[in-house]
């Protein structure tokens, strides 16, 4: 028995630091962004499984699949001065999930190459991000203004 454990011991200290990745429940997820007065503002929807044209992304230690486009998103709404967290939508419920999103990935943190990295941010994300719904919804309203 003593043998058994002093082998699981060295096997555990050997396999170096372990960052616990939570799984994540049932709901919809969504990056929400909002003005420094509390104010909605945007918001893009990550994903709990992989999907075609999304990418592993880790967020306090939660594996969602999010779109390039949504990282550079992440990134702008920073910069302008708004606050980002993740929340689960649950039947009308909503539970934040992680706080200042934006400071946990990075377009660097993707496996993107510099060049790529560049490109991509020159381009303001038009490289991978199909027109939605809610892209095209956006767009017409702020042409009213």
């Amino acid at each position: 028995m003593k043998k058994e454990l002093a082998l699981l011991f060295a096997a555990v200290s050997l396999s170096g630091p372990v960052q616990a990745q939570m799984p994540v429940s049932a709901g919809d997820y969504y990056i929400r962004s909002q003005q420094p007065s509390g104010t909605f503002f945007g918001y893009h929807q990550v994903m709990t499984e992989p999907k075609t044209g999304y990418v592993r992304a880790v967020y306090c230690n939660t594996i969602f699949w999010v779109r390039k486009s949504t990282v550079l998103w992440t990134e702008n709404e920073a910069k302008a001065g708004r606050h980002l967290f993740i929340e689960m939508n649950l039947n009308g419920d909503r539970k934040l999930i992680c706080a200042d999103p934006d400071e946990q990935v990075r377009l660097e943190d993707l496996g993107m190459k510099e060049a790529e990295v560049r490109r991509f941010r020159n381009s303001n994300g038009q490289l991978d991000q199909k027109k939605s719904r809610m892209n095209v919804l956006s767009e017409a309203f702020k042409q009213r203004k």
